[in-house]
C-alpha cells in the first residue's frame, strides 16, 4: 500500500523508497507503470528515478514526480472532464506579480498605508484555499493585523481569480485542489 516516509535531510528516505520500489518490481512483480513515487524538488524526483533505473530493468517506467508536476500532467491528460482544458501554470511570484499588477490598476487611494503586500495578499489565499476556509475566516484566524482591510483583500482576490479565469491559468494550489477535485468526481481516473 502507500507509504509516507517523513524524516530530515540525510536520512535515508530516497533510499528506503527506491529499495521498496526495487522489491515491489523484483519480488512481487508489480508492472513499475502502477507505481508513482511524488517528492518534492525535482532534483530528488531525478535522482530517485536514477536510483531505481539502476536497482530493477524498466525502472524508467516508474513514475517519480514532484507533487505539481504530477498533478499538472494528470489534468493536462483529464482536466477537460472538470472544465480544465489548455491552461497555463502561475507560479508562486507570478501570482504575486499579477496582484500587483492589479492593485496597479487600481485606484491608489483604496490601498491605504499598511495594507498587506502583494506577496501577503497572494499567501492569504493559499492559505484559505489549503485550510478551505473564506478570506475573511483566514484573515480572522492567521493574519489579525489586517482584519480592518478584509472586505478590500477579498475584492483584490476576486479580481486575481477573474484575471486567471479570462486568461486560463491555474497556481500551484489549483493544481492540487483541481487534481482532487477531478479525483473525487471521476474516480475511474485514479
Amino acid at each position: 500500500g502507500p507509504v509516507l516516509v517523513l524524516a530530515g535531510a540525510g536520512s535515508g528516505k530516497t533510499t528506503v523508497l527506491v529499495n521498496r520500489i526495487a522489491y515491489m518490481i523484483s519480488e512481487k512483480h508489480i508492472r513499475p507503470w502502477n507505481i508513482l513515487a511524488i517528492t518534492f524538488t525535482n532534483k530528488a524526483a531525478d535522482e530517485m528515478k536514477q536510483r531505481i533505473c539502476s536497482l530493477v530493468p524498466f525502472g524508467d517506467n516508474v513514475t517519480a514526480s514532484t507533487f505539481h508536476s504530477f498533478c499538472v500532467s494528470i489534468l493536462r491528460r483529464y482536466g477537460g472532464l472538470i472544465g480544465v482544458k489548455h491552461f497555463t501554470v502561475l507560479a508562486p511570484g507570478d501570482a504575486s506579480d499579477v496582484i500587483k499588477m492589479i492593485r496597479a490598476k487600481d485606484e491608489k487611494e483604496k490601498y491605504p498605508k499598511g495594507f498587506p503586500s502583494s506577496s501577503i495578499v497572494a499567501t492569504i489565499l493559499s492559505t484559505a484555499v489549503n485550510t478551505k476556509k473564506t478570506v475573511e475566516e483566514t484573515i480572522d484566524k492567521n493574519y489579525k493585523r489586517y482584519k480592518d482591510y478584509s472586505k478590500t483583500i477579498q475584492e483584490l482576490i476576486e479580481k486575481y481569480n477573474e484575471y486567471r479565469r479570462k486568461n486560463n491559468t491555474l497556481n500551484y494550489d489549483d493544481l492540487l485542489t483541481r487534481t482532487l477535485e477531478l479525483f473525487d468526481t471521476h474516480p475511474r481516473v485514479v
